[in-house]
């Protein structure tokens, strides 16, 4: 089966986070996600592109970070089969805030799923809806990877996450285990 991973870069950075670890190895992140869908559904995948959606460091913060994200994101590029695809930072009222990122991730959504049998996506944008509905009208498998900051007890979601699930094909929740588990280094 012929898949591409399209990932929120800041929704993985923030999920990741969430579990007061510091930052992940991005690269082992995506091959965890991929197998433990391949493990829970018994599917062979062949990760084709892995697009790595976020915006360009906000010139409002710290230079170390600023510096920080630029060299995560060239390691990115440096990796074989992944794309970086930069959105812009915005300053709104007292905040930066990405731009263009859920279009972009859309258009992308939307492109692939001709050519690919399944588009696995790390994202809780609720924006991303028409595109699922897109995408699998075209024929492609959507599989949803969330942050369990989502759910809530007895794996209840709110409204715009319930629209997210069902215009899915298969979900699945990120796990410290799928996020921060040592293995081995693998190429795509």
């Amino acid at each position: 089966m012929r898949a591409i991973m399209i990932v929120d870069g800041n929704y993985l950075f923030k999920t990741a986070r969430d579990f007061e670890k510091n930052n992940p190895k991005y690269p082992d992140c995506f091959y965890n996600i991929i197998e433990y869908y391949e493990n829970s559904t018994n599917s062979q995948i062949h990760l084709v592109r892995i697009r790595f959606h976020d915006s360009e460091p906000c010139k409002g913060g710290s230079r170390e970070i600023h510096e920080k994200r630029q060299r995560f994101h060239n390691k990115l590029r440096d990796t074989s089969r992944v794309d970086v695809i930069l959105g812009r930072c915005q300053h709104i009222d007292t905040k930066y805030t990405q731009k263009g990122v859920d279009v972009n991730m859309a258009l992308d959504i939307v492109r692939y799923a001709q050519d690919i049998d399944s588009i696995i996506v790390v994202s809780g944008d609720s924006d991303l809806v028409p595109a699922f509905d897109a995408a699998r009208d075209r024929g492609a498998e959507i599989i949803l990877v969330l942050s369990p900051h989502h759910f809530y007890q007895s794996d209840n979601y709110s409204e715009s996450i319930g629209k997210l699930i069902q215009a899915s094909d298969l979900y699945f929740k990120l796990t410290e285990e799928m996020l921060f588990k040592t293995r081995k280094q693998k190429t795509i």
